[in-house]
């Protein structure tokens, strides 16, 4: 017992030493400390005594102002439009197209008794007897060969989709032709319309008419020139959007697409005829100096808005893509019809008739269909340029067309043949008009251009 008794109190007395000396500094006999350094390993402060580890004073914060109440919006919106500008890509094509021609519609209406007025048949006027003439048709106009620029960007910022939209612009298109009789000038060449030495050759370039809306056999006739200028305007824009969910990054993906579809298809036909009695018509005059002229002209709008569906399907690789993209467009065509007239049966012959200026409209709202065919090829440069190239082709199947809608027709002359002219009798005005008529239109070309993406 004694000896246990004795053994708690040595431990209690070393525990109780052992304690006061992490308490307390260790203490220097005769001498002070000669440093103040930092402990082996801890990296803090060291000092003697029980003095707390000096710390480095904390700086002093101000709250400054902000430079904008709408910091967080505007963070959040520029962040937003990064994210949408660095999934875009925008691509400019060169566009070659060409555009089905009016084929050889006559410029003209049908005559009694001759199977076809392009070919040279026989009239009489004045002192004229049984002389040639024809009614030239649409067979030397074309738009071949024309020029125009097409713009696509699309987005991919979204989820499950993305948005296509792309805008088709074509230059001024124009083509035209000017004829004489016999093709050769009737005053230079006034053998040119010897029937024996010419069989072909007509005297008369003429402009056959109804007779007040019916077949008849009247013409009006040109001995000096006849011309013809023929001019189109197009130009289109869609917007789709494509649904990509789980559409893998390369290999084979199918898309389908749906979208709106805008097409502007513009025709004007312009006609003159030159008269100067070169051929003797009238006994009484010479040849004129400066020739009576007449205009035709017709013109006619398409403006088509289509819903529009279809797919996109493409072979994806690393350096290059090869895809197709049919899309049909179903919807409405608004069709704005007009056509003028001016000094059409002037006469110098006889003065009563003096025609003047008419015109006449027809407006109509009728089903309008567009169906595009495209295939295109695109060549990576690098991660952010492209090569690309498409063909393509368009079709609409109702559209109006400057030659197709003018009405050939003529109420006759009327009134007076007297000078002045009876106001109470005026003489009846040509009564050329617009029809709704519509034809198919068919567009083919290919493009080249460069693709880039941010």
């Amino acid at each position: 017992m004694t000896a246990f008794v004795r053994s708690w109190l040595v431990m209690a007395s070393v525990a109780l030493l052992s304690h006061t000396g992490w308490a307390q500094a260790p203490q220097y006999q005769g001498m002070q400390p000669q440093f103040e350094g930092f402990a082996p390993g801890w990296g803090v402060q060291y000092n003697a005594g029980h003095a707390q580890p000096s710390r480095p004073p904390m700086p002093d914060y101000e709250l400054l102002p902000t430079h904008s109440p709408l910091l967080d919006f505007d963070v959040f919106h520029d962040l937003g439009l990064k994210d949408f500008v660095a999934s875009s890509w925008v691509k400019a094509e060169y566009l070659h197209a060409t555009f089905q021609s009016p084929g050889n519609s006559i410029l003209g209406a049908r005559l009694s008794q001759v199977p076809n007025p392009r070919e040279p048949f026989l009239v009489t006027a004045g002192a004229v007897v049984d002389q040639r003439a024809i009614v030239p048709d649409t067979s030397p106009l074309d738009l071949n060969a024309q020029n125009g620029v097409r713009t696509t960007i699309g987005i991919n910022a979204f989820k499950d989709f993305s948005v296509v939209a792309s805008w088709v612009g074509m230059q001024d298109m124009t083509s035209g032709y000017r004829i004489t009789p016999g093709g050769l000038d009737p005053i230079l060449f006034p053998q040119v319309f010897d029937p024996l030495l010419f069989p072909d050759n007509a005297r008369f370039i003429a402009t056959s008419v109804l007779d007040n809306g019916a077949i008849g056999s009247r013409v009006i006739l040109y001995d000096r020139s006849f011309e013809v200028g023929y001019k189109a305007q197009y130009w289109s824009g869609d917007i789709n959007i494509l649904f990509d969910y789980h559409v893998p990054d390369t290999g084979f993906r199918m898309q389908p697409l749906i979208g709106f579809r805008y097409n502007s298809y513009d025709e004007s036909l312009v006609q003159h005829g030159e008269f100067d009695n070169s051929s003797g018509i009238s006994t009484t005059l010479d040849t004129l100096t400066t020739p009576s002229r007449n205009t035709i002209l017709s013109s006619t709008q398409n403006m088509l808005c289509m819903g529009q569906v279809g797919f996109q399907a493409e072979l994806v690789d690393k350096w290059f893509t090869i895809g197709v993209a049919p899309k049909v467009a179903i919807g409405s065509n608004t069709i704005h019809t007009g056509v003028l007239t001016s000094d059409l049966r002037d006469s110098e012959i006889d003065s009563a008739v003096d025609d003047g200026v008419t015109i006449a409209r027809k407006n109509n709202v009728i089903f309008g269909t567009n169906f595009d065919l495209n295939g295109y090829l695109k060549l990576r440069v690098n991660p952010w340029l492209s090569l690309t190239g498409s063909a393509f082709y368009w079709y609409m199947p109702n559209v109006a067309r400057a030659h197709n809608t003018l009405v050939y027709d003529d109420k006759g002359i009327g009134g007076p043949a007297t000078v002045p002219v009876d106001p109470t009798n005026p003489p009846i005005p040509p009564a050329f008009r617009p029809e709704i008529k519509t034809s198919g239109l068919g567009i083919r070309g290919f493009t080249v251009g460069a693709e880039i993406t941010f």
